[in-house]
């Protein structure tokens, strides 16, 4: 089998940068083949997906908040499920579809005509017992129960092109998490103004 013919096309296809989630990514081509592994950089709060092992796509991560935390080591991906649904966190919703409580569990106690629905989880890899990454809500910190959130889009891509048996290495530590924190320009003209003094 001859190797695949390197046109001046699809090279463009595939150094094209495509932005999600802050994170300059590559599109891989159709044709690309390899191992697939994830990096999640708990104290970076960001996944790596690699192929072969080199980075191909990142996205800003939402790791287990306090005693919560996800756990460190290494693992690999035991279930892929496109349109995962939390059997222990939900919501409580009565027969008109409106949210009664955004933070309950199959146990919280249910006005009569309510049912406990789980929080979505789209593109859910299960990686460690119950734990797996997900698309979910970003706040800019751990702030999950356990799992690992990612922006849709990055979920979307890792799930593509991992499969059950893909290992997962988790590392760092959310603690020592640097926070980017964004300055008011307000604040800065106020300083400006300000005279030391003699």
């Amino acid at each position: 089998m001859s190797p695949p013919v390197r046109t001046e096309a699809n090279l463009r296809i595939f150094m094209r940068p495509i932005i999600f989630s802050l994170a300059l990514v590559f599109v891989l081509p159709f044709s690309a083949r390899g191992d697939a592994s994830i990096d999640i950089d708990l104290t970076e709060q960001r996944a790596y997906l690699l192929i072969n092992g080199r980075p191909v796509a990142s996205g800003e991560i939402s790791s287990g908040r306090e005693g919560y935390e996800t756990r460190a080591g290494r693992f690999k991906i035991t279930e892929k499920d496109r349109d995962h649904r939390s059997n222990l966190y939900g919501s409580i919703v009565d027969g008109n579809g409106r949210v009664l409580n955004n933070d309950a569990t199959p146990r919280t106690r249910r006005p009569p005509g309510t049912v406990f629905r789980g929080a979505s989880m789209p593109y859910f890899m299960r990686f460690d017992g119950g734990i797996g990454m997900h698309a979910g809500h970003l706040p800019g910190r751990p702030d999950s129960h356990g799992c690992v959130r990612l922006p849709e889009e990055a979920a979307e891509t890792f799930f593509r092109h991992v499969r059950v048996g893909t290992p997962v290495i988790v590392y760092g530590d959310p603690r020592q998490m640097v926070r980017q924190q964004r300055i008011d320009p307000r604040l800065i003209r106020r300083a400006s103004r300000v005279r030391p003094r003699r």
